[in-house]
């Protein structure tokens, strides 16, 4: 699902006012790299968020990295209300944990969280919102983010509205995301679509 959510949220940032300078999955060419603007001091981690960033945006003037997570909980009932329960803790590469602190420009957490099952159409409520990085806690020997207060603040959205909006960002299909293409299930076959020019993946 965390794919599906990925390509999901350009829409969602866009109606949050954030312009898209950068897609992952989108194709994105330069004719002079070294023109861009500078993400990182160190140039492997000034690649590598130009590379694998989720969201390279822009809002009033203000240049960001926005990351995607999300997170499934489980829907219990207990005492006779119901509960929603997660792992605690937001998964991040060692990568991204290098990265963000030190990134010359503010990084933001879009943080999904929706109900553990793989049916698009019962996803239950979807909670979700921008964090900034820095509110997670890292402690040694857990390899996730705590973030305390999870739903303080949340946005909220309805199985329907979340399949619609699957449906309206092309993320029904998708099954991977990486560096300017989607790969997309298409009745048993995998696809790569890089931009507007989908092929047949033949390694698959």
């Amino acid at each position: 699902m965390g794919h599906k959510w990925q390509v999901a949220a350009e829409s969602i940032l866009r109606d949050m006012g954030y312009k898209i300078l950068k897609a992952q999955h989108r194709p994105f060419k330069v004719q002079r790299r070294e023109r861009l603007p500078v993400l990182h001091g160190d140039p492997d981690l000034n690649d590598y968020l130009w590379n694998f960033a989720d969201y390279v945006t822009i809002k009033r003037s203000r240049m960001s990295l926005v990351d995607v997570k999300s997170q499934p909980y489980l829907l219990i009932k207990a005492s006779g209300q119901w509960h929603t329960i997660d792992s605690g803790t937001v998964s991040f590469t060692n990568k991204e944990r290098e990265a963000y602190p030190t990134a010359k420009i503010p990084v933001s957490i879009l943080l999904f969280r929706y109900r553990n099952t793989r049916n698009m159409r019962r996803l239950g409520t979807v909670y979700y919102k921008l964090v900034p990085f820095e509110d997670f806690r890292f402690m040694p020997n857990i390899a996730g983010g705590i973030l305390d207060r999870k739903l303080d603040g949340s946005k909220t959205m309805g199985s329907r509205e979340v399949y619609r909006l699957f449906r309206k960002s092309r993320a029904v299909d998708v099954v991977e995301v990486g560096p300017g293409y989607v790969k997309r299930e298409r009745r048993g076959t995998i696809v790569i679509d890089e931009g507007d020019a989908p092929h047949q993946d033949r390694r698959s």
